[in-house]
């Protein structure tokens, strides 16, 4: 891969102009960073300006409250290439930038995270049926008849522990 500008970023891939909610952008970005293993704590959203920003002392990102998938790929990018090469190992725009860049994007566009994963989290959950009069009635009488049982095993434990001290007393007796 050549080496891509920093301002060339835009043209070179089309992930730029695929933009995201605010609550998709935290998704994606807590999926990247479990993915790769990043340090990611934290995503604070400011300002409509399609950036962001990435920083390492408060392991945060910075993005606008409509990012687009390559801004956040972009971010990301900072975390894994300081995970990989240090704080000062790569500058933006050079070759070992843009292959990592291309990993991140090529992994979320294998994932299609802005399709599949937000329709899952969207999606209604199916409302459970409500129990009849007759099925809240009939678990009653099972519980009722579960702590029955349970009474029962401890009135059976305690008879065998009174006849076993009332032996030991009687053993006792025997001496005196």
């Amino acid at each position: 891969m050549k080496a891509i500008g920093y301002h060339e970023e835009r043209q070179h891939w089309d992930v730029f102009d695929i933009k995201v909610s605010s609550i998709q952008a935290k998704i994606i970005v807590d999926k990247l960073a479990r993915h790769f293993k990043l340090s990611i704590t934290n995503v604070v959203f400011y300002g409509w300006k399609d950036s962001g920003q990435a920083s390492r002392w408060r392991a945060r990102i910075r993005l606008c409250h409509t990012p687009s998938i390559g801004v956040i790929c972009h971010e990301v990018n900072h975390f894994l290439c300081w995970k990989k090469f240090g704080v000062s190992g790569v500058r933006h725009g050079t070759k070992t930038w843009c292959r990592q860049l291309q990993i991140i994007i090529n992994y979320v566009r294998k994932m299609n995270f802005w399709n599949d994963e937000f329709a899952r989290r969207t999606a209604p959950k199916p409302q459970k049926p409500e129990p009849t009069k007759l099925e809240i009635r009939l678990k009653k009488i099972e519980r009722l008849e579960n702590n029955i049982k349970r009474h029962n095993t401890r009135i059976k434990r305690c008879q065998t522990l009174i006849k076993k001290t009332n032996r030991k007393i009687s053993a006792l007796k025997r001496f005196i």
